[in-house]
């Protein structure tokens, strides 16, 4: 996502990680790695931290019982390993790369909340650009956690389009 064409679009957290992970990509590692140990010892607290700083639209959704499992579980999963799974998304969302978008066996689903306070809803309209044949849906009053609200919809998409 670095390249000349998405970098002034990129929220300002993502700007800061791409400029460390470019000049000093050591301290990115150390922060995902203190940031695991952090999250996997108050795991709870930490996710009931990141429900409250969530959209009203989002915090509907991950304070139901059921989502707030799943949540949960991916934040587990997405930070185990001393952080190096988020260290490595971190590095490929803000490295340059020169990908042939065009070049894909696959179509790409672009699902995005309108008020998803985590990736500015120019970010999936720059995807969708990119990523020539791509579906985009916008969702009206949705946040970043639609996809648990929408799930039947995303699948069902998919599912019609491979039939």
């Amino acid at each position: 996502m670095k390249g000349k064409n998405t970098k002034k679009d990129l929220p300002i957290n993502w700007k800061f990680i791409g400029f460390f992970n470019s000049y000093f990509p050591l301290m990115t590692k150390y922060y995902f790695k203190k940031l695991s140990k952090k999250i996997n010892h108050h795991i709870e607290t930490t996710v009931k931290d990141s429900i409250n700083k969530m959209t009203e639209a989002d915090q509907l959704v991950a304070n139901q019982r059921n989502f707030q499992e799943v949540i949960i579980k991916a934040a587990v999963e997405a930070y185990q390993n001393n952080g190096l799974a988020v260290y490595y998304d971190a590095m490929a969302m803000t490295e340059k790369v020169s990908l042939n978008y065009a070049a894909r066996p696959y179509k790409i689903y672009i699902w995005h909340g309108e008020k998803d306070n985590v990736w500015p809803l120019k970010t999936a309209k720059i995807l969708n650009k990119l990523y020539t044949d791509s579906s985009l849906h916008i969702i009206e009053n949705k946040g970043h956690l639609l996809y648990l609200s929408y799930f039947e919809e995303i699948v069902t998409e998919i599912e019609n389009d491979q039939a």
